[in-house]
C-alpha cells in the first residue's frame, strides 16, 4: 500500500505532517476498503460452496459498485437488493451492476429497514437457498477481519483518521491502532458511534467527529465540493464527496485552527469510494467535481 505525503502551504505553517494510506490505489480487483471487507466473505462463501453472493445498498452504493466487481472477478453470480425504485439508465452504479450481470431487486425504503431481519433473511433463502448474505456495507465478521488487516504494522503518526458509513472499517483500525483513532461520521447524529462501540467494547477509546456531515449521509454543499476541487488541484489526490472529502475538509479545519500540537503526525485513510464521484456528478451537474476519470483508478 502507498503511504503518500500531503504537501500544502498550511500545513507546513502549522508545522503539522499528514500523510494519507491510499487504499485507492490497492492493485486488487476491488480497490479501497471495501477489498477488505469482502475478501473474507469471498472465501468463506468459497469454502462453504456457497452461490450466488446477495448483499443490499442504495442506488449510489459503494459497496454495491465493489460488490460488482468481486462478482465478476472471482466468478459468483449476484444478487442486489436495491433501495429504490427502479431501474434508471443514468446512474453509473446501477450500469456498472447490470454489466456485471448481477441481478437486481428494487425495494422500497420502509421494506429496506427490515432487510436485516430473519424473515427477510428466510425470504432471500426460499428464493437462494444456497446463498451467501453479506450486510450492507460488508459490514459482519468476516468483513471486521478484513479491516484489522488495513493499517501497516509501522505506524509513526500521533494519530490515525478515518472516515465511517457503517463502522466496520473504523471498528478494524481502532482495534489495531496503537494510537488515538478520530473517526469522521458520514451520517448526522450519534447512531454511529454506538454502532462502532458495539463492535469493538466500549472499552477501546476512540474520537467521534459528528461536526462534518455536512447534513447527513451523501449531503454535500458547495464549499465541500470547492474543498474537493482545490484539494485535487493542489496534491493531484481525488476525494470523494460522501466520505474521505469530509474527512480531510474536517483535517485541514483543525489544522487551520491550530488544534493539532507543533510537529504533530496524522495519517488519514483515503477508503476509496471515487465511484462516487460519478453519481455525484450525475446528480449535481451545476457544481462539478472536477476530477478527471482516469485518476479514480476504478475497476473495471
Amino acid at each position: 500500500m502507498i503511504i503518500q505525503e500531503v504537501e500544502l502551504e498550511s500545513l507546513k505553517k502549522a508545522n503539522v505532517k499528514l500523510h494519507i494510506l491510499r487504499l485507492d490505489l490497492i492493485p486488487q480487483k476491488v480497490t479501497g476498503n471495501k477489498w477488505f471487507k469482502l475478501k473474507y466473505n469471498i472465501q468463506a462463501a468459497k469454502k462453504h460452496s456457497k452461490n450466488p453472493l446477495v448483499t443490499f445498498g442504495g442506488a449510489f452504493s459503494n459497496h454495491l459498485y465493489a460488490f460488482a466487481s468481486a462478482c465478476k472477478a472471482f466468478g459468483f453470480s449476484g444478487i442486489a437488493y436495491v433501495r429504490g425504485d427502479g431501474m434508471d439508465w443514468n446512474n453509473p452504479t446501477l450500469t456498472k451492476l447490470v454489466d456485471s450481470k448481477i441481478n437486481l431487486h428494487f425495494i422500497d425504503r420502509k421494506t429496506y429497514r427490515i432487510k436485516e431481519s430473519p424473515e427477510f433473511k428466510s425470504r432471500i433463502l426460499k428464493d437462494y437457498p444456497n446463498a451467501w448474505i453479506i450486510p450492507e456495507g460488508g459490514s459482519n465478521q468476516e468483513g471486521l477481519i478484513g479491516c484489522q488487516e488495513i493499517l501497516p504494522r509501522e505506524l509513526p503518526f500521533d494519530r490515525i483518521t478515518v472516515a465511517a458509513g457503517t463502522g466496520c472499517t473504523a471498528a478494524g483500525i481502532i482495534k489495531t491502532s496503537p494510537v488515538l483513532v478520530e473517526v469522521y461520521s458520514a451520517l448526522k447524529g450519534v447512531f454511529l458511534q454506538q454502532e462502532i462501540k458495539n463492535i469493538i467494547g466500549e472499552d477501546n477509546k476512540f474520537l467521534y467527529m459528528n461536526k462534518y456531515h455536512f447534513g447527513g449521509f451523501a449531503k454535500t454543499n458547495k464549499n465541500l465540493i470547492d474543498f474537493i476541487n482545490s484539494f485535487y488541484r493542489q496534491t493531484g489526490i481525488p476525494l470523494d464527496p460522501i466520505y474521505t472529502g469530509k474527512m480531510m475538509y474536517g483535517i485541514m479545519e483543525q489544522v487551520n485552527n491550530h488544534i493539532f500540537a507543533d510537529g504533530y503526525k496524522i495519517l488519514a485513510v483515503h477508503t476509496g469510494g471515487l465511484q462516487g464521484i460519478l453519481g455525484y456528478n450525475y446528480l449535481h451537474k451545476d457544481c462539478p467535481i472536477k476530477i478527471p476519470y482516469q485518476d479514480l483508478n476504478l475497476p473495471q
